[in-house]
């Protein structure tokens, strides 16, 4: 199924309907600041599952990314946020930025995470916004990479193609209008000093 919904003004009923499915198990595709993404509820065991058996991953041997509205939701997860990662964190939120930290055993049981980080987002896009507001937690999230094993090639700008590869795989495509083929910048804080470890859509002074 792919679902329009505007980027700018999000229509509540048509983020409501998202919520429903993604409480039941669906895993959906959708629109961000950087790439298309997959995004499932990690309150979900079928959603879950789902998910990474679309990645073909563990989720126990992978790094999570949660998409989150805030740091303060992030800080759920965290094991401790210093100051300065904190005003590190706000200067560069909302944004295409992924951060990792250190984890806390807050994080969702289902997981069965065995690494001690995890990464977040607080995106600047009021699709994604909207939904993890609606959902009251964040949406646990992947990169979607293309099916062509073309390397220029690797991320989707248009959900029609998107619908194309994945109307069989996923549950619900966002068409949120075209997305970036650029994803976001990784800075590890793990260590309290801020390490740009993937360069992409966001631009950072570490110094």
């Amino acid at each position: 199924m792919l679902l329009e919904i505007n980027p700018l003004n999000p229509d509540n009923r048509l983020i409501n309907s998202v919520i429903e499915k993604l409480k039941e198990g669906a895993v959906i595709i959708y629109p961000t600041d950087s790439v298309y993404a997959l995004g499932c509820d990690p309150e979900s065991k079928k959603g879950v599952e789902k998910l990474f058996h679309i990645k073909n991953s563990d989720p126990s041997k992978r790094q999570l990314t949660f998409m989150c509205d805030s740091i303060s939701m992030a800080s759920t997860y965290a094991n401790q946020i210093s100051n300065s990662n904190f005003r590190f964190i706000k200067d560069h939120t909302p944004g295409p930025y992924t951060f990792i930290l250190p984890a806390t055993n807050n994080l969702p049981k289902i997981l069965n995470v065995k690494n001690k980080t995890f990464g977040f987002r607080i995106p600047n896009h009021r699709i994604p916004t909207e939904l993890i507001r609606a959902l009251g937690r964040p949406i646990l999230t992947a990169s979607l990479k293309t099916l062509s094993q073309d390397e220029d090639e690797r991320f989707y700008m248009y959900p029609e193609d998107i619908y194309s590869d994945y109307s069989l795989s996923v549950d619900l495509i966002i068409d949120g209008g075209p997305g970036s083929l650029e994803q976001s910048t990784v800075i590890d804080l793990t260590d309290g000093t801020p390490t740009v470890i993937r360069e992409g859509k966001g631009n950072v002074e570490t110094e």
